[in-house]
């Protein structure tokens, strides 16, 4: 199934299948606070309390971890994309 100009799914049937979970090549060590697929590649990032920033390659059969970022003393509560997908955006609490 297609998607049309806009992101909006046509009407009609959904095919679902279930596929290797995303962040099986490198699992959080806590809780994942954000998750969030890039704006135009097959891409997905992770981000949580392990102050930890993973992005996959989505394949649905290997889902290869293609960047760790580790933020010391940083546990992230969110994370995002550029709309441009060029960066990604966290939010964090520090140590003062």
């Amino acid at each position: 199934m297609s998607s049309t100009h806009g992101g909006h799914l046509r009407g009609g049937t959904l095919d679902v299948a279930r596929v290797v979970d995303a962040n099986r090549e490198s699992r959080s060590q806590a809780v994942v606070q954000a998750i969030q697929f890039h704006p135009s590649a097959p891409a997905m990032l992770t981000a949580g309390l392990d102050k930890t920033l993973r992005v996959f390659q989505i394949d649905g059969k290997r889902n290869v971890c293609l960047q760790s970022t580790y933020l010391k003393d940083l546990p992230i509560y969110s994370a995002a994309f550029t709309p441009d997908g060029n960066e990604v955006w966290t939010g964090a609490r520090g140590l003062v």
